[in-house]
């Protein structure tokens, strides 16, 4: 088995694929697993995967944090050139004690509802497609 610390949370690549190399553009999977206050961070660090372009502020920084029934990112990118095809395909939230009624997605200003199910045994909310650039901005709220 593998096992996350409460209170972190993992950017992942869930696709299997034969060779890093074929996961450039692959989907990033966010596993947040909350501590016993409810609330998580992490941080995922991208740039271009193969060149040195980093020295130059080609890359970005992302903070999560999960709070008050809130997913947030926040971006911190050194150079405003790098931009990325990678984006959010799933959230799974592990420790959630009760299902939420609705999940919404905050971003650019407009909000979404977003589809999800909830395991009961497990405590584990799935949240699917939120479909948000990796680089972009956005809350995610469970109501």
């Amino acid at each position: 088995p593998v096992y996350q610390r409460g209170g972190s949370i993992i950017p992942r690549k869930m696709r299997p694929r034969r060779s890093s190399s074929l996961m450039l553009d692959d989907p990033f999977t966010l596993v947040v697993a909350l501590d016993a206050k409810q609330e998580a961070s992490g941080q995922l660090y991208v740039d271009d995967y193969h060149s040195f372009k980093y020295r130059d502020g080609k890359y970005g920084r992302i903070n999560y944090t999960f709070n008050a029934h809130k997913l947030q990112s926040s971006v911190e990118q050194e150079g405003s050139q790098f931009s990325t095809k990678e984006w959010l395909e799933r959230v799974m939230v592990v420790g959630l004690p009760l299902e939420p009624k609705r999940v919404t997605l905050h971003k650019g200003g407009e909000t979404s509802d977003l589809t999800f199910t909830y395991d009961t045994s497990r405590h584990i909310l799935t949240i699917r497609k939120p479909a948000v650039n990796i680089l972009q901005k956005y809350t995610i709220s469970l109501h």
